[in-house]
C-alpha cells in the first residue's frame, strides 16, 4: 500500500514538472535542457556507466538559486556475488530510473555556480546472473521489477555562453523497496544444492560530466 501511494505521489509530482515550465517563464523563471554522462560507483561491484536527459525550471533571487529537475536515466553495474561454496556467480544489473530533484544553489561569480538537492525515483531495475556451482552446473537466471527511491546531488557548473553551461556531478542513489528473487542452485545430478538470494542493485554513487542549455 505504501509502494503504491508513493507511486501515485511521484506520478502526480511528475505531471506537475511537465508543465510548470511555461509557467516558469511567465513567473519570471527560466525553461533549461540537460544531459549528463559518466560512470557508476558501488561497493562491492565493477565501475558501470550513468547517463541522464531531462529538463528542469529554476529561478534566481540574487546570488540564489531556485529550481527542480525531471530526468530520465539508464545506470549499469556488474560484480561478483559470494556463494556458499566455492562456485562463481556474476551479476549485471541495469536500472532506468524517472526523477524529480530540487535543488537550490548559489551564484558564485557571473559563470559560476554551485547546486545541491535531493529528490525521488521511480526505477525499473533488471539483473542478469550467470556463473557455474562448485560441482560445475552452470547458473542462469534474471530478475526484473519496479522500485522506488530517493537521490541526492552536489554540481558546479561553468557558464560558456548566456546560454551553454557545463560543469559536473556528483549523485546518490538509493532503491529503498529493491529486491531479488530466490536462485535455486542444484548439483549436476539436480539434487541437492542450495537457494541463494543476491543483494539487489540497491544503491550506487555517480561522477557524471554535465551539459545543459537555457531557453
Amino acid at each position: 500500500m505504501k509502494g503504491k501511494m508513493l507511486g501515485i505521489v511521484l506520478f502526480a509530482v511528475m505531471v506537475v514538472s511537465i508543465l510548470a515550465p511555461v509557467r516558469a517563464n511567465a513567473a519570471g523563471g527560466h525553461f533549461y535542457m540537460i544531459g549528463k554522462g559518466g560512470a557508476t560507483f558501488a561497493i562491492s561491484r565493477d565501475t558501470g556507466y550513468a547517463g541522464e536527459l531531462g529538463f528542469g525550471c529554476e529561478w534566481k533571487s540574487g546570488v540564489d538559486i531556485f529550481g527542480y529537475e525531471a530526468t530520465v536515466g539508464y545506470f549499469s553495474q556488474s560484480g561478483d556475488i559470494p556463494t556458499p561454496d566455492k562456485g562463481q556467480l556474476t551479476s549485471d544489473s541495469y536500472m532506468a530510473p524517472v526523477s524529480v530533484t530540487f535543488k537550490t544553489g548559489v551564484q558564485f561569480t557571473s559563470r559560476i555556480r554551485a547546486e545541491a538537492g535531493m529528490g525521488l525515483n521511480v526505477a525499473w531495475v533488471s539483473t542478469d546472473f550467470s556463473g557455474h556451482s562448485d560441482s560445475g552446473a552452470l547458473i542462469k537466471d534474471s530478475d526484473s521489477e519496479i522500485v522506488y527511491g530517493y537521490h541526492g546531488l552536489s554540481r558546479v557548473t561553468f557558464d560558456i555562453t548566456d546560454k551553454v553551461f557545463l560543469g559536473i556531478e556528483y549523485k546518490y542513489i538509493d532503491l529503498f523497496n529493491n529486491t531479488t528473487k530466490p536462485i535455486a542452485i542444484h548439483d549436476q545430478s539436480g539434487r541437492g544444492g542450495y537457494t541463494l538470494t543476491p543483494a539487489p542493485i540497491s544503491q550506487g554513487y555517480m561522477l557524471m560530466a554535465v551539459v545543459g542549455f537555457r531557453f
